[in-house]
């Protein structure tokens, strides 16, 4: 069966969200394995705690170098890879997944739904998931997904070798070698991808690294965030499933900020930052 891989960036009130949506959600996997950077031991003991199938895998690498090592021990060949603040919202049997992309030669399936990929596309066939060519003259990542995805493994390895291991948001997505590489392979191949018919995961934006760079840029203390939230969670007090199956509410989250001390300036500067991207990625929050 399909193993489960997920990136983690010490956010462990997300990754607690994201397993149970595993375990409430996804069917026929074989694994749980966590590829870890940054995440402190007491978190990292309190997650063993609550899901002891789950293995956490600590890096002490560059995180790209880290993921190629652990997946290319990986034996089975497909893997179903995503990051710690994504989780799914509706029922996902990856045996099936597994076996349509054998039946239809598909190296990548999307677990994701979003509206910006589906302009000129024409699907070919509905089975469980939509099998179709990619037009690439309306947007590369119709080839790739960084993330939210079955992938055959060897498909994702030639996306994460390609990478120059820093993606710049200023150079735009769709001129990162990770989407050249695999939308070559596709071409090369005349390969078609998959995607299912309804939205299956959900990504959030609140908190954390993948909105590091931006943050700094406005100014914002991530830390601070992240240490209020992230302790509220440790002592058994912060309610991971709160707006689920969206992200975390602005209002939830600056009521922890608050009663965590974080000062009044950085709340809203937060609260500001958030409402942007609530406005700029609606589709996936």
């Amino acid at each position: 069966m399909i193993p489960i891989y997920i990136t983690a960036f010490n956010r462990p009130f997300y990754l607690d969200r994201c397993i149970q949506s595993i375990k409430k959600y996804v069917t026929n996997y074989s694994s749980i394995k966590v590829l870890d950077g940054g995440t402190p031991i007491k978190y990292q003991e309190k997650l063993k705690q609550l899901y002891p199938e789950v293995e956490i895998i600590e890096s002490t690498q560059d995180a790209f170098d880290f993921w190629i090592q652990e997946i290319e021990k990986e034996n089975y060949p497909y893997i179903c890879e995503f990051h710690d603040d994504e989780w799914f919202i509706e029922p996902v049997d990856l045996a099936t997944i597994e076996s349509k992309m054998k039946k239809y030669n598909l190296p990548a399936v999307k677990l994701i739904y979003g509206t910006e990929f589906l302009n000129g596309i024409d699907t070919e066939v509905i089975d469980y998931v939509e099998v179709y060519k990619p037009n690439f003259s309306y947007h590369a990542w119709q080839a790739w997904l960084f993330c939210m995805m079955v992938y055959l493994k060897d498909y994702w390895l030639i996306g994460f070798k390609a990478n120059s291991h820093k993606l710049e948001w200023e150079q735009g997505w769709a001129e990162d070698s990770m989407v050249k590489a695999t939308t070559d392979y596709i071409l090369v191949n005349n390969l078609s991808m998959g995607r299912l018919p309804i939205r299956s995961m959900c990504q959030g934006q609140a908190i954390g690294s993948r909105t590091d760079g931006l943050a700094r840029y406005r100014g914002l203390a991530q830390p601070l965030y992240l240490n209020a939230t992230s302790e509220l969670w440790y002592n058994g007090k912060m309610d991971v499933l709160e707006n689920f199956p969206k992200d975390f509410s602005v209002g939830y989250l600056e009521s922890i900020f608050r009663e965590q001390g974080v000062p009044n300036n950085d709340i809203e500067a937060w609260k500001r930052l958030r409402t942007s991207l609530l406005d700029d990625v609606n589709f996936l929050i």
